[in-house]
């Protein structure tokens, strides 16, 4: 196996390790700082000093009551305490401090409530420590209520130099570790929180973030000194959150692996969460069963990081990129400093740690599933460009075979409108202008040919010629250009009959375009119209009207002839075919005062 594969190993290891030297193996170390603390402490309550009882008490130490004091001796003895430091662990910010009858801290009544994860430091002014015997007087506080309680872990005082070192070491530990893995943690939360909301059936991100919530909170009463809540809700909270953290951790990594979560994640969470609950229930009763409570919700909690880590260790063959092993290395390390810090709450010595350490654990799983994160949201990025370049290549493929094919189905329907005009016109040259030759024709030949014969025959052969001319000529596809142009070529013809004729078709407007054989039926029916006019019912007055009303081109002619129906002869059927052929209707109607024939046209 390649050396960066065991990365998932020395990783945490490294990580853990390193923080295990800076907390004790570089100078000062444990031993050396162990022994600058203070002891032989009595403790009495807060009456007046010649009434005080003073009892012998070992820190830390923790009681019930509104007001404590706390008594100590500092000997100067072979180590040179000139400008040195004074350190408290573990106290809430209602204490002052006397140093030989002079006040170095005074008390912060506003924040008695509070009780602080930091350490005090006290620099002591140079001369106040006398040679010998020194007095250290601690008066603490409590918050009002039922349940105030005072509290001190421990006291250490040295030198300048080496109590900077260890409060430096304890900075970046404890309170700066924690305020920048609180920020990291919520930069990640805002980066996750869209993606959560904005993917609600992927139960990763959602699982992802609940996990990064209770992270938040229980960090931040690391690096946080001010607390919203009563220090009981405020602990009830913090150790809720990190319920909430484990159990949504254990729900995150098997939705990793599309795993059904099993029963163990629920049933450790819910003990841990009901353990937590009824603690807050009985303060501040019942305070060693609480206790006892507290150290079972510890317990619990770190057999649900442990019950995660040896499942993650048994599914680790699921997980490529990273790999599973590195989620059981980084359970494993939550693991152990969650031991150690639970070390340091229940032993209160210095000797493990300068600090609380879960923090940069939490931090290391959390960055491990922000890069799986990372990593999805890049495999779905380039799987989303894939699919965009092969869809716009299948895509320009399917678009060069539709214009191929529209290409050749265009050809094919020019050929056959093409193949259909010639048809037409063979076919109107054959009824029309050929039918009409091949009769002069058989007139000439029978010696029936009289130039008065001929003559009007030769016209309306020449009319239906032009006719057909006419509609063939793309301006006339415009209907009211095709009647303009059969008003033009009729009137000479018109003006030469003893009949007035009034045109009424130039209010139309521009129509739809229609194809030649619609010109050509219309133009005929119009041609017809006034042809029976003239010749059957010898009219004196001709009217052509013409309108459209958006959908349909009204056309109408009206005459005051007398119609003679055995005049007429097929006119009048072939006018009525033709409108039928282009689907139009054609009325005729004869009365007394002339007839009229009013031919009504569907258009686009």
């Amino acid at each position: 196996m390649k050396p960066w594969r065991q990365a998932w190993w020395w990783l945490p290891s490294a990580l853990l390790l390193g923080l295990l030297i800076l907390g004790n193996g570089v100078t000062p170390t444990w031993r050396e700082v162990r022994a600058l603390a203070i002891g032989g402490w009595e403790a009495s309550r807060c009456v007046p000093l010649a009434t005080s009882q003073w009892r012998e008490v070992a820190l830390p130490f923790s009681r019930y009551g509104d007001c404590w004091l706390l008594r100590a001796r500092i000997e100067r003895t072979g180590l040179d305490l000139e400008g040195a430091v004074l350190m408290l662990a573990g106290a809430h910010e209602d204490l002052s401090v006397i140093v030989n009858g002079t006040q170095v801290r005074s008390a912060d009544p506003r924040s008695g409530h509070s009780q602080l994860s930091t350490a005090m430091w006290l620099p002591v002014a140079s001369g106040l420590l006398r040679p010998g015997s020194n007095e250290l007087l601690l008066e603490l506080r409590s918050a009002p209520g039922a349940g105030a309680q005072v509290h001190l872990s421990n006291v250490l005082i040295g030198p300048r130099q080496v109590m900077q070192a260890f409060e430096q070491r304890h900075h970046w530990l404890h309170d700066g570790g924690a305020g920048a893995v609180l920020i990291l943690l919520g930069g990640i939360l805002l980066f996750l929180v869209p993606i959560a909301i904005a993917r609600p059936r992927e139960p990763l991100y959602r699982w992802f973030a609940l996990a990064l919530i209770g992270s938040v909170i229980y960090v931040a009463n690391f690096a946080l000194t001010w607390r919203p809540l009563d220090l009981v809700a405020w602990s009830a909270l913090i150790h809720l959150a990190q319920v909430l953290s484990c159990y949504a951790l254990a729900r995150c990594s098997f939705a990793l692996i599309d795993a059904p979560p099993p029963r163990w994640a629920g049933v450790l969470a819910l003990a841990a969460a009901s353990a937590v609950t009824l603690g807050g229930l009985l303060w501040p009763h019942f305070i060693w069963l609480l206790y006892g409570l507290a150290a079972a919700h510890r317990v619990l909690a770190l057999l649900l990081v442990a019950a995660l880590c040896l499942w993650w260790w048994r599914h680790r063959a699921r997980m490529r990129r990273p790999r599973g092993h590195w989620f059981a290395a980084a359970m494993a390390l939550v693991g152990v400093l969650g031991v150690l810090d639970a070390l340091r709450m229940y032993l209160r010595t210095v000797w493990s740690t300068p600090g609380y350490l879960l923090h940069w654990g939490i931090l290391y799983v959390s960055l491990l599933l922000f890069v799986v994160l990372l990593l999805r949201i890049l495999e779905g990025l380039r799987q989303a460009e894939s699919g965009r370049a092969e869809l716009a290549q299948a895509l320009a493929q399917r678009t060069r075979e539709l214009e191929a094919e529209f290409g050749r189905r265009r050809a094919a329907e020019a050929a056959q409108t093409l193949a259909e005009e010639r048809a037409r016109i063979m076919r109107d040259m054959h009824d029309g202008v050929g039918g009409q030759l091949v009769a002069l024709i058989g007139q000439v030949q029978a010696g029936q040919a009289e130039p008065a014969q001929l003559e009007p025959q030769l016209r309306r052969t020449l009319d239906d010629l032009r006719l057909m001319i006419d509609s063939l000529d793309s301006a006339c596809a415009d209907l009211s250009v095709a009647l303009g142009m059969l008003r033009a070529r009729m009137e000479p013809l018109l003006a030469a009959q003893p009949v007035r004729v009034v045109w009424r078709t130039a209010h139309l407007p521009d129509l739809p375009p229609a194809p030649p054989a619609t010109v050509l039926h219309v133009l005929r029916i119009l041609q017809e119209a006034l042809t029976n006019a003239l010749k059957h019912a010898g009219a004196r007055c001709i009217e052509i009207g013409a309108d459209w009303d958006g959908a349909m081109l009204h056309i109408e002619v009206r005459d005051d002839g007398c119609w003679r129906e055995d005049r007429a002869g097929r006119g009048l059927a072939s006018m009525r075919t033709r409108a039928a052929s282009i689907g139009g209707e054609l009325d005729i109607a004869h009365t007394e005062g002339g007839t009229r024939v009013a031919l009504r046209l569907p258009l686009p």
